[in-house]
């Protein structure tokens, strides 16, 4: 289950980039306890990472904020769920 919070528009996009094909696209990396930086994989190259959003652990789940949408929160029960909406956030509006 997801939530969305905050302001913006409805929907996001990857400026000058095309829609996360799937979940597969997307890696999650600790950087700390309970936080997590979402990668494309698909665009990281020659050891530059691509930050698509980042994830927390909070009481009641999981808080998302994208790099395009950093005013909006959305959240989510579990991790799964989490990457499926930067999937589903990435084809909103092309």
């Amino acid at each position: 289950m997801v939530n969305e919070g905050g302001r913006g528009r409805s929907g996001t996009t990857w400026p000058g980039r095309g829609p996360v094909a799937s979940a597969l696209d997307l890696r999650l990396d600790a950087v700390g306890r309970g936080r997590w930086r979402v990668v494309d994989v698909r665009r990281s190259e020659r050891g530059a990472l691509v930050v698509v959003g980042t994830v927390a652990r909070t009481e009641a789940g999981y808080e998302l904020v994208l790099a395009v949408a950093p005013e909006r929160r959305w959240w989510c029960t579990d991790l799964s769920s989490a990457l499926d909406t930067v999937v589903r956030a990435s084809w909103n509006t092309r």
